[in-house]
């Protein structure tokens, strides 16, 4: 067998972000303007925000959004993987956007053997990640990975940043009822040199929905960004910054 067959074949067995396995940051959401029509159709808008080596802080949270394209009714088996071994706290929920229009986080096994249901193209998923306090910076191996019917897995290896600054304790104080901030005004907050007037709460530590969720992340951002000035409404307005939230996470070690 000749070397060059030989390479095709590895690289088969290893490709990474290939048709059937996506990931994106979390902030690739507002790609969306409804997030009930979440899908296959979404992936496209989504390719250009894939992660490659996110940066974190200790005592923080950070979140991807994982897609898998599949035939209906084919099983497929997801797992996450991470180097060195529990790095991270980690949670995975499976989303059905179609079925529970708020977004229910359903949570699962960080190995699961699950289908595509008959009608839909595309299994969705959130990956949770925790940093303890004290974990030494440097970088950890975080790699979802996919084993599909036809006997390949499928991997998107990254490297996460653990950056030298440290959150002192939770980003907010949790919202009266139970609720939490409006994660679009959060966004356009968090992208502009101001922080929400009022409404800066999170839910619970453990988010039952995707807005949720958003809504812990985005005010951690503006907590690590510690921007003084209170926004006007006019700046709470217009589209989500996607580049620019991302850009200021991954300078937020040099901003305090």
């Amino acid at each position: 067998m000749s070397r060059t067959l030989i390479a095709v074949m590895l690289a088969g067995l290893t490709k990474s972000s290939a048709q059937e396995l996506f990931v994106f940051p979390d902030l690739a959401l507002f790609t969306e303007r409804d997030w009930r029509a979440l899908g296959c159709d979404s992936i496209a808008a989504m390719r250009s925000f894939e992660p490659l080596s996110p940066g974190v802080p200790r005592n923080g949270m950070f979140s991807f959004l994982i897609a898998i394209p599949h035939k209906p009714g084919e099983p497929f088996t997801i797992e996450i993987g991470q180097n060195p071994p529990n790095a991270f706290h980690l949670r995975l929920y499976r989303i059905f956007p179609g079925v529970h229009p708020e977004l229910e986080l359903i949570e699962t096994t960080l190995s699961l053997r699950a289908r595509v249901a008959e009608g839909q193209r595309c299994a969705l998923f959130v990956l949770d990640a925790s940093v303890d306090p004290g974990m030494a910076t440097g970088r950890v191996k975080l790699e979802p990975a996919v084993w599909t019917a036809g006997g390949l897995w499928l991997r998107h290896p990254m490297e996460v940043r653990v950056l030298p600054l440290g959150l002192e304790g939770p980003p907010a104080p949790a919202c009266d009822e139970g609720g939490a901030s409006d994660p679009v005004r959060l966004a356009r907050a968090a992208s502009r040199p101001c922080t929400p007037a009022e409404g800066l709460c999170v839910a619970t530590v453990a988010p039952r929905t995707v807005p949720e969720l958003l809504a812990r992340n985005l005010t951690q951002d503006l907590e690590l960004l510690a921007k003084p000035k209170v926004c006007k409404e006019a700046e709470l307005s217009g589209p989500v910054e996607i580049r620019s939230l991302l850009t200021n996470r991954s300078r937020a070690d040099n901003r305090r």
